[in-house]
């Protein structure tokens, strides 16, 4: 548990009806990224980009591969930054995951204009 999303992830889940909470985790287990294989990407197929491809940032991607990684410069600063990639591309997901799993909130009772 030590990458930031895994805490995010179990803080969310405990405000998720038991019901939801097991489907909850097997959805972010199943669109989790693993930060050893974006580094790994990175590391032999970063001059194609396909690290970037991996995490979903296909824009980036595409410009790493067309630039042969910044001319080796880009490869070299992404073997620095790719796993905070990956764990901040984990975070965004566990986000958009609770935004689909909470249960909706009533609305408060508001008084109307017209009374």
């Amino acid at each position: 548990m030590s990458d930031y999303a895994q805490l995010m992830l179990y803080q969310q889940a405990q405000h998720l009806p038991d019901a939801r909470r097991a489907e909850f985790m097997m959805a972010y287990q199943a669109q989790r990224k693993d930060r050893a294989i974006a580094f790994l990407l990175s590391f032999f197929l970063g001059w194609w980009g396909l690290d970037r491809f991996y995490l979903g940032q296909v824009g980036l991607g595409l410009a790493k591969a067309l630039s042969f990684a910044g001319f080796g410069l880009w490869w070299f600063i992404d073997l620095f930054l790719i796993m905070h990639a990956a764990d901040r591309r984990n975070a965004d997901t566990v986000v958009n995951l609770a935004a689909m799993y909470m249960p909706a909130l009533p609305e408060p009772d508001r008084p109307r204009a017209d009374s």
